[in-house]
């Protein structure tokens, strides 16, 4: 049992260590859109439209996660040894059609006529 144990724990300790990285890139990231938001008005143009891409690129990290969270909800993960510890082995199920049940059919009767 003194395995189980361990596992567990290394398990636990797995998901706080994520957990405290993402809550210090978060931190990290917010203690930057507020730094970046309170510049001066007087900087040279360059500088200003540099320091606005990289507050709009911080803005859209969030929106980004949770868009790839949503399409992670959808996915399936493939079922080959080879690409099953690759996150792009996961793919989107495509929704059965009639036209896809009836085009099948058709190729299985016209495989079975020969």
């Amino acid at each position: 049992m003194s395995g189980l144990d361990e596992t567990k724990s290394f398990v636990v300790a797995y998901h706080d260590y994520i957990r405290q990285t993402e809550y210090q890139l978060a931190s990290r990231s917010s203690y930057r859109i507020n730094e970046l938001q309170t510049l001066p008005s007087q900087l040279p143009e360059d500088l200003q439209l540099h320091a606005l891409t990289e507050l709009r690129a911080l803005r859209l990290e969030n929106f980004h996660a949770a868009l790839r969270a949503r399409v992670a909800r959808f996915a399936h993960p493939s079922s080959t040894l080879e690409t099953a510890f690759r996150d792009i082995s996961y793919t989107r199920q495509k929704p059965l059609h009639i036209r896809d049940v009836r085009w099948c059919c058709a190729q299985l009767s016209g495989s079975k006529e020969k």
